[in-house]
């Protein structure tokens, strides 16, 4: 890269990149909360095959509370029904932000002065902005396959039949490895900035902060 470019090349991200980025990663941390901080009867709560009844032992989640005279009304502030907006809200904010990095001039690659490295770090770039919109599209398509959208939102028909399942495959199973793999990556995202900044003392994390 010739002289004139770096001296180019700003300092640090754009102001709505960097909103973006942090709103992204305030979303997620909250997404996975709420996967996992309420009974909602994502497991429990399924319909029979073809009959589109409650299995043996189980009982309606909160997003599926009855009214005065019994029938079932829809509850889109349960907390599967939060889950399910943040996650939407990931794919739209992911969508904004890789707009946003399109349109506006970005620092220069932070270098780790080892090329492997280098490669693990544009790799790992890559899967969270793979990993974050696959992890909401399957929850969705595992949501409707469920009914759960018409049960939470009354958006289409609670569904008659399972969810897809091969073996001891199914979708739910895939919708939870994304998340896995996701956590993983944020967290390797998230070490190789504190090395960038307390290691090699580059100053990275002020290039996604605010500032001239």
């Amino acid at each position: 890269m010739s002289t004139e470019t770096n001296l180019a090349a700003p300092k640090r991200y754009h102001p709505l990149v960097v909103t973006l980025h942090w709103l992204v990663a305030i979303l997620i941390f909250a997404t996975f909360l709420l996967a996992h901080g309420g009974e909602d009867g994502r497991e429990r709560f399924r319909p029979q095959q073809g009959q589109g009844q409650q299995q043996p032992g189980n009982v309606p989640p909160p997003s599926f509370q009855p009214d005065n005279n019994g029938s079932s009304q829809p509850n889109p502030f349960s907390t599967i029904g939060l889950h399910m907006i943040l996650g939407v809200s990931v794919i739209l904010v992911l969508l904004i932000r890789l707009i946003a990095r399109w349109r506006t001039q970005l620092p220069e690659w932070a270098t780790t002065g080892n090329p492997l490295l280098d490669k693990v770090g544009n790799w790992t770039h890559f899967g969270l902005y793979l990993l974050g919109f696959l992890m909401p599209i399957t929850g969705i398509i595992l949501a409707v396959q469920r009914g759960q959208l018409a049960r939470t939102f009354g958006i289409g028909a609670v569904a008659a039949g399972n969810t897809f399942r091969r073996g001891q495959f199914s979708l739910g199973m895939f919708h939870g490895l994304v998340w896995t793999l996701l956590l993983l990556l944020i967290a390797l995202h998230v070490g190789a900035a504190l090395y960038h900044q307390f290691i090699k003392k580059d100053n990275l994390l002020a290039r996604m902060w605010y500032g001239k």
